[in-house]
């Protein structure tokens, strides 16, 4: 039964996201630097037109929140969550739990670019008017680039951008998103 157990893919992949995890939330209890911001994430984008219109049917919006511990002067543990909500009535949402790395080049008192990659688990809520829900759990993978812009213990996430994928339901989600917020 053991073995039967070790050998399952989808079981080994939990395994591995939730160290990730576990490694992401170590820094939250001394984090160095924190991010409250806003979120807007494109499911399956296909860009067609030359500039950005938010759409309901594919586009979510919400806040996102991550701790980061630097264990090293430019190489910090990163947790973070966030929270997508679409759709007529906020139909569909969701919710994340991430951990993973970032690299940022702190030499610089007033820009701060960096790279980050998370990996954690997603839940996906699904409604309709009539109020039947459906939920789906999945790993979540997330990788982003960005820049800070400041000095001193305030500083301005000016953007932040990149790729999530989840599997969902059967089904594989790519997604672009684009944040904006405060680090203190």
């Amino acid at each position: 039964m053991i073995k039967m157990w070790y050998n399952n893919k989808l079981m080994k992949k939990y395994i591995v996201t939730m160290l990730l995890i576990v490694g992401g939330f170590i820094g939250l209890a001394n984090a160095q630097e924190t991010f409250v911001g806003v979120q807007v994430q494109r499911i399956n984008p296909n860009i067609t037109e030359p500039v950005f219109r938010f759409d309901r049917q594919t586009d979510s919006v919400g806040p996102v929140v991550s701790f980061t511990n630097y264990e090293t002067k430019n190489l910090g543990l990163t947790a973070e969550g966030s929270a997508v909500f679409s759709g007529e009535n906020q139909t569909t949402q969701l919710y994340t739990a991430l951990g993973g790395l970032t690299l940022k080049s702190r030499s610089y008192n007033s820009v701060q670019p960096y790279v980050k990659a998370l990996a954690g688990v997603g839940i996906s809520r699904v409604g309709n008017i009539l109020g039947d829900t459906k939920t789906s759990v999945s790993p979540t993978y997330k990788a982003g680039v960005g820049v800070d812009l400041g000095k001193g213990k305030v500083k301005f996430r000016l953007i932040e951008g990149g790729y999530q994928y989840t599997r969902f339901y059967d089904q594989r989600q790519d997604a672009i998103y684009l944040s904006s917020g405060i680090v203190f």
